[in-house]
């Protein structure tokens, strides 16, 4: 399992599951479900805040394409898959789009708050 097969199986549920009738999966399913089809079919499901404190996990500074972005908020948070960390780009769940990918590092999200990079460890 590798960075990129996250990548590559976040952005197949894009184009998939991008319809109306999954505009209702927040981003904490949407992130555990490419994590148990990328990595792990038995991966734990959590809540976006608990990402951070997994032992699953380490913290970068320095983010990849297939590295977890996540945003610490109340009561739950923000989490999301880096597709792109050059251009600021992301795929996740948000109930205003459902699966679709947006910038970070600009706009909307670039204000929401403290981004932490996570890479998964396995």
């Amino acid at each position: 399992m590798s960075n990129l097969e996250i990548a590559r199986v976040a952005e197949n549920w894009e184009s998939v599951h991008g319809q109306v009738s999954y505009r209702q999966m927040d981003c904490s399913h949407f992130v555990v479900a490419v994590l148990k089809q990328a990595a792990d079919p038995n991966f734990p499901y959590m809540v976006a805040n608990d990402f951070r404190n997994s032992h699953l996990f380490r913290k970068v500074d320095m983010p990849q394409r297939g590295d977890i972005i996540q945003w610490t908020r109340s009561p739950n948070g923000h989490v999301g898959i880096v597709l792109d960390p050059d251009i600021g780009l992301f795929i996740g769940s948000q109930s205003s789009t459902g699966v679709d990918t947006t910038r970070y590092a600009s706009g909307y999200w670039a204000e929401r708050g403290t981004i932490t990079f996570l890479r998964y460890q396995g």
